[in-house]
């Protein structure tokens, strides 16, 4: 499709890569006064459809460096399994799936979190063709 093995893998690990980097640290900045803009609203099922896709690519990405590169992989990992939790958990909720609810969780804090996973996605991007 695009070229070679894995170049697919690559620009979309990359694009949601990028998308997650702005989803949290565009609102980091403006919390902390560095930037006078921020993101306009985004809905909530929005963020968890793409923390479920974030969260899957993750633990594929962990799986694929485990072979090379162990500090990666539990990186990834962590981060894909918490990304899953705060995404699937909700989801479920709201198709009634599920009974039960996550404790409110700071905006900071996931703010963070959506910035460290942009970050190592697109690390993943990357060494998806090595």
């Amino acid at each position: 499709m695009f070229g070679g093995t894995g170049e697919g893998r690559k620009y979309f690990g990359l694009i949601l890569g990028l998308i997650f980097l702005a989803l949290g640290v565009i609102p980091l900045l403006n919390q902390f006064g560095i930037i006078a803009f921020s993101l306009p609203t985004i809905p909530q099922m929005v963020l968890w459809i793409l923390g479920v896709i974030g969260g899957i690519l993750l633990l594929i990405d962990a799986m694929k460096e485990g072979q090379f590169r162990q500090g990666l992989m539990i990186v990834s990992l962590i981060l894909a399994l918490a990304l899953l939790v705060i995404s699937v958990i909700p989801l479920l909720g709201t198709f009634g799936v599920i009974s039960f609810a996550l404790p409110a969780i700071g905006k900071t804090i996931i703010d963070v979190l959506f910035a460290v996973a942009g970050i190592m996605l697109i690390i993943g991007a990357f060494a998806a063709q090595m």
